[in-house]
């Protein structure tokens, strides 16, 4: 193909307020505009805002020893603990959310000798059940790793018994003034129990290559799951929004949220190979009427762009400031793989987001200081194992099933280690000298174009140039295809 990309655009993202509002005829509502184009910006998206709800989607397995089971059974008691005194503090009306789910927080980081006492005494008062004792030994037995919505399942079916562990011991020391209701609960309720995780694990031995009908199996229990709890809320009158996180929705949560201990932060700016396909123009170019932008690219397919370098940091009392540092940079444009399968991910053998000391407290050390076969690799950094973590990064991210095929779509990352994303800048600048040219859409008015060439005109004043390009989209009967025109006539020099 050509060194050429295309990057369509619709007129409120090209254009600023002012101009929009300065070409708005009706003048009836005041348009906001991003003015990406004076300011020759190119927004990185986060994947969860893009059009395809399975972005990023990485099919996630569980498969370790132990020592990673009983730690991460104590992982979840410790973010479902902060939760469940969030929820006793704020009462059923202060707003509970997934990212009040602190999964980056260690035993360590509690605040006092008295708080892990209690955490402490949570963890005892679990484990004193001989159900949920054996939980990691069953879950470590497996003969075939275990998915998404199977591990779903058992945690569901410990979190009401977790949840009593809890109250019984917040109600020991006083810290509720009224008996919870979660203690209406069974506290011997373990749905899982010996037995079960015997049959599960012959049933698994039995059917090693039917792996993803298992997992399916599970799905499955999840959707009635999911129907019985929406049936529940809409016949019940005065249950409250954080009664439903806390006692339903937190196990799925719980699991959405461990993810960020896989990977860092990613964001993508989206382009295509060609300007051609009459649905991109109508999805991202607001139904023809917005343009296409047409970029250059070096010879390996890099486009060169200001934007976050690296992350540094600095020390501000006991809190550590995190700060993006922007310099020039090449991105890759890498292509999109159209598959029906995403990759494969390892969770115990992943956990790249977490420096070493955070993982040997937390996930690879039992309490005896035995180690987990799971840390072989990950804590030594090995250069192999290195390699193949940041390759299945970069898998999971180009990605997408072939419904998108059409898009042709080539995309540059932006990874940021920042652990709160949202406080990262996601807008880039390009050197005006890497856009080729500007491709009207079949339906872009007549005073967004005129808006649109007085900017260029004035950014090649500044820059010298005289050999920008612009183009109308138009159907060409003998293609059946949109095809773009050169206006040749339109000029830079001719404008001057």
């Amino acid at each position: 193909m050509s060194n050429s990309i295309y990057r369509f655009r619709s007129i409120d993202k090209i254009l600023s307020t002012e101009d929009l509002n300065g070409t708005n005829q009706t003048k009836e509502i005041p348009i906001t505009g991003y003015d990406e184009l004076r300011k020759q910006q190119i927004y990185f998206s986060p994947l969860n805002s893009l059009n395809d709800p399975m972005e990023g989607y990485r099919d996630i397995y569980w498969d370790g020893d132990e020592i990673v089971w009983r730690n991460f059974i104590k992982h979840y008691l410790l973010c479902l603990e902060h939760i469940y005194g969030s929820f006793c503090i704020g009462g059923k009306d202060f707003p509970l959310s997934s990212t009040d789910i602190l999964v980056f927080q260690k035993y360590s980081d509690l605040p006092t000798d008295e708080y892990k006492h209690l955490f402490d005494e949570i963890l005892s008062r679990f484990f004193s059940n001989e159900n949920a004792k054996l939980y990691p030994k069953r879950l470590a037995e497996r003969q075939i790793s275990i998915k998404r919505n199977e591990l779903l399942s058992y945690l569901r079916s410990i979190h009401t018994y977790a949840l009593f562990c809890i109250a019984n011991v917040y109600q020991k020391h006083g810290m509720v003034e009224h008996k919870p209701s979660i203690e209406e609960f069974d506290p011997q309720s373990l749905i899982f129990t010996e037995e079960f995780f015997v049959a599960a694990n012959q049933f698994a031995m039995e059917n090693t290559d039917k792996s993803a009908a298992i997992e399916e199996i599970y799905a499955a229990q999840t959707i009635v799951y999911e129907e019985v709890c929406l049936i529940h809320k809409y016949n019940s009158h005065n249950f409250r929004a954080n009664q439903d996180f806390l006692l339903l929705r937190f196990p799925i949560e719980y699991l959405k949220q461990i993810e960020q201990l896989l990977y860092p932060n990613n964001y993508v700016a989206c382009f295509s190979e060609e300007c051609t396909n009459s649905s991109m123009w109508a999805h991202y170019a607001e139904n023809h009427s917005g343009i296409c932008l047409q970029f250059k690219t070096d010879t390996n397919f890099n486009i060169n762009l200001y934007t976050i370098t690296s992350t540094g940091g600095h020390k501000k009392g006991d809190e550590i400031i995190s700060t993006d540092i922007y310099g020039n940079r090449k991105y890759r444009l890498s292509k999109v793989q159209y598959d029906a399968k995403h990759p494969e991910i390892d969770f115990f053998r992943s956990l790249g987001q977490l420096p070493i000391p955070h993982l040997n407290e937390v996930w690879f050390y039992d309490e005896n200081g035995k180690c987990s076969v799971c840390a072989n690799g990950i804590v030594s950094e090995n250069e192999e194992w290195r390699r193949q973590y940041w390759e299945r990064h970069q898998e999971g991210l180009i990605t997408k099933s072939s419904d998108w095929q059409y898009e042709k779509e080539y995309r540059a990352i932006l990874t940021t280690f920042v652990i709160d994303g949202e406080k990262s800048s996601k807008n880039t600048t390009y050197n005006f000298e890497t856009l080729e040219g500007i491709i009207f859409g079949m339906n872009t008015k007549t005073e967004h174009k005129l808006a649109i060439i007085k900017i260029i005109d004035e950014k090649c004043r500044e820059n010298s140039r005289e050999d920008f390009k612009f183009y109308q989209a138009y159907y060409s009967q003998s293609t059946g295809k949109i095809e773009k025109k050169e206006l040749s006539f339109l000029t830079p020099k001719h404008n001057r």
